[in-house]
């Protein structure tokens, strides 16, 4: 009997032209931006590479951007917790032994005064924004639940901020000298 393959493997395995990778785009992924065209097939370093073997010099912010695509030690690590299947879990409902390693490492690196808080994980910018308000502002996790967060305006401050901050009191702080 023959092996049978999962239609992911059959995705995976199938050669996607320039064409047929950009008509794909257009008919399945919604952008707030427009592409630069280019089809993407692998990054190393600081460069992206096109089908065609081209490399781009990757001048964006975010992601793996900050260390570098491929990086072997980071490839390693990836791997090798992907491997253990705990990749994805909740860090603010459940303890990994990973993070936790991480968390006291981190507070090496840092000045004193920081070094005596808790770390917050998330994925992104605005998901640790999110995360650090849900901590201040809930009673039943680890913030004070009097406290309030303070933000600048204009400014960005996460994606579904408003979701955490409707039950509060918002407005305008003036100086009292």
């Amino acid at each position: 009997m023959p092996p049978t393959t999962s239609r992911t493997d059959r995705l995976l395995a199938a050669k996607v032209t320039r064409s047929s990778a950009s008509e794909l785009d257009r008919s399945n992924i919604a952008r707030a931006f427009a592409t630069s065209g280019l089809v993407l097939k692998r990054a190393q370093g600081v460069y992206v590479e096109d089908e065609k073997g081209k490399k781009y010099l990757d001048m964006t912010a975010g992601g793996t951007t900050a260390v570098g695509y491929s990086h072997p030690r980071l490839t390693k690590a990836l791997v090798s917790q992907v491997s253990r299947g705990i990749d994805h879990i909740d860090r603010q409902t459940m303890i990994t032994e990973k993070a936790s390693e991480l968390t006291d490492e981190l507070k090496t690196f840092v000045p004193n005064p920081l070094a005596k808080g808790k770390a917050v994980f998330g994925h992104s910018g605005s998901d640790i924004i999110e995360k650090a308000i849900r901590c201040i502002t809930n009673p039943k996790g680890d913030g004070d639940k009097r406290a309030l967060p303070l933000l600048q305006s204009p400014g960005f401050h996460a994606h579904a901020l408003s979701r955490f901050l409707s039950p509060l009191v918002c407005g305008r702080f003036e100086s009292r000298r």
